[in-house]
């Protein structure tokens, strides 16, 4: 090949390449990538992922199984509680109307025990019956409303007690109902309202309702 002596022409074909312009939205758009076998690690990537994902379905799959096996038990259980409560009821019903159906047999032959179970179990059922279709108390709460139960709630609400005894005259020492038991304390009218003067102080139901808490706990603690 012939040497030119034009500068130009010489180095043309080194600088005068064709470039191909890469398209850059669509390689910012494709991330950093520091490997060239960038696609094997990506599948890696999905596999471990797929992976993970199984076993976390698996491991609900065990949860909600256990969870399922616990509350058989707990069924189970329930259930021989009842059956032996059910039992104790029969029981206790047969010893009292085996004087009254036999008189002082001291062993009973087959058919009289047939009868007695029989008869058991239609008292215990009649009993049920009667005890639902009782009527309930009725009564009205402070607020006016009609309450099913046993008494007025604001009779037995630590406040509301609380409450009562500061606005009575006399005595000088009141029995505040801090159980459903029935135990009671004796607290000083000073005392009442120091404890009514704390509580209404406090400016969220939230603190109100952990001070009322703690000094159920308190009150109990000295109960007779």
């Amino acid at each position: 090949m012939k040497k030119t002596k034009n500068p130009v022409a010489r180095h043309a074909r080194t600088f005068n390449k064709a470039t191909v312009m890469t398209d850059r939205k669509k390689r910012e758009k494709a991330g950093y990538t520091k490997h060239k076998n960038a696609h094997e690690n990506v599948d890696r990537a999905t596999k471990e992922r797929d992976k993970a994902r199984l076993t976390l379905k698996h491991a609900k799959q065990r949860h909600t199984l256990s969870v399922n096996q616990e509350k058989e038990k707990e069924r189970v259980r329930y259930e021989e509680v009842e059956q032996v409560t059910e039992s104790q009821v029969l029981s206790n019903k047969k010893k009292e109307l085996s004087p009254k159906m036999f008189g002082d047999v001291k062993y009973l032959n087959p058919a009289q025990r047939k009868e007695l179970d029989k008869a058991a179990k239609a008292a215990v059922k009649a009993d049920r019956e009667a005890k639902k279709a009782a009527p309930k108390k009725v009564t009205k709460t402070s607020k006016g409303k009609v309450h099913t139960g046993s008494g007025d709630p604001a009779d037995r609400n630590l406040i509301m007690q609380l409450r009562k005894a500061q606005d009575a005259l006399s005595p000088e020492k009141f029995d505040i109902l801090v159980s459903p038991t029935g135990k009671t304390v004796n607290l000083p009218k000073s005392q009442i309202d120091a404890l009514l003067k704390k509580h209404d102080g406090l400016g969220k139901p939230v603190d109100k309702r952990k001070f009322k808490i703690m000094l159920t706990k308190a009150l109990r603690a000295k109960a007779k």
